[in-house]
């Protein structure tokens, strides 16, 4: 990340990058600055091209990698997206490689993919002329620090202990934190300092959050905490079909931790098993110990056989999920 900065701020840009990770929001944010400061004080209309999966036809991609600068030093090539790591594209995707080859020294191509091949030309050709960058999700220190650095630039401070709570109420994506981030600005002005309260004014708690607290207290046999964090979405008018799956994905996610958890592993390497932060990996293995095994495996099961039920009829999904949670205290 360190050289990407250097090399935005020096212009002393690679010819090829290569953007890839669960991060979307710090990709978004890169790319926007690797076009801006390519263009700095110059018109980009006539040398920027987009390509996604609206706009993707192979012989334009080609004839876009091959133009030269109009009236610029540089001209940009976004491929977007485009899955160009899958074998059923291989004959485009080979032109593309082709065409990365012939790259000339004017002009600059940045690509975006959700998952890349390691073995594949493309990734290779990235290595030996580019800049490949992984975004992975921000460490909750790393976040905290976000949340501060953005306060402070509205003259705005925040204590360690409830920028946590922030991450806690709004999640760990950056795209929502960024979002809170502002709305509390705008609540709040500036020369203030972020309180626990002036969050829970403002800020949106996320789905996974309330799940994340709804299990628990079904982990703690709180009956009463787990049926108001339930009515409490019911009330705001959630999907109870989106909270049926949130639960069952959350009580996966503690099985599959708690395995890997069981097997001596740390929890960097179960946050990238589940593509989870370190420090929500962390969490799930804390929510794992209050379970044994076969109760998660039961519970886990019920919540399959909930769906069915739901599906074919045999039973009202919300007053479903009101009994497993009253099952599940007992």
């Amino acid at each position: 990340m360190k050289q990407l900065r250097d090399q935005i701020k020096n212009k002393s840009f690679s010819p090829i990058y290569l953007f890839t990770g669960e991060e979307k929001f710090l990709i978004d944010v890169y790319k926007e600055r690797i076009v801006e400061s390519v263009f700095e004080g110059q018109d980009k209309m006539m040398n920027f091209d987009q390509f996604n999966q609206d706009n993707k036809d192979i012989d334009k991609i080609e004839s876009s990698l091959e133009t030269l600068p109009f009236f610029a030093d540089k001209r940009v090539v976004l491929l977007d997206y485009l899955d160009l790591f899958n074998n059923k594209n291989k004959s485009r995707n080979e032109r593309i490689v082709e065409g990365l080859r012939r790259l000339s020294d004017s002009t600059l191509c940045v690509i975006i993919e959700d998952k890349v091949d390691k073995r594949s030309k493309l990734y290779k050709l990235a290595k030996e002329k580019g800049t490949i960058v992984e975004f992975d999700f921000l460490s909750e220190k790393e976040l905290v620090q976000y949340i501060a650095r953005e306060l402070k630039k509205a003259d705005m401070n925040i204590s360690s202990y409830d920028a946590r709570y922030l991450i806690d109420t709004v999640g760990y994506e950056l795209r929502s934190i960024a979002k809170e981030v502002s709305k509390l600005i705008d609540y709040m002005g500036h020369d203030q300092i972020v309180s626990r309260e002036a969050i829970d004014d403002v800020c949106t708690k996320h789905l996974e959050g309330k799940i994340f607290d709804l299990v628990d207290a079904l982990g703690m046999r709180n009956r009463e905490k787990g049926l108001r964090l339930y009515q409490d979405m019911v009330t705001i008018k959630e999907p109870i079909a989106r909270i049926l799956f949130m639960i069952s994905r959350q009580y996966t996610l503690i099985y599959q931790a708690k395995l890997l958890n069981e097997k001596r592993h740390a929890s960097n390497h179960i946050a990238r098993e589940l593509k989870v932060p370190d420090f929500v990996a962390r969490k799930l293995v804390d929510q794992g110990n209050r379970f044994d095994h076969e109760t998660i495996k039961l519970t886990i099961k019920e919540l399959v056989e909930l769906e069915y039920e739901s599906r074919t009829g045999k039973i009202n999904l919300e007053t479903g999920l009101e009994l497993f949670i009253l099952k599940a205290t007992k």
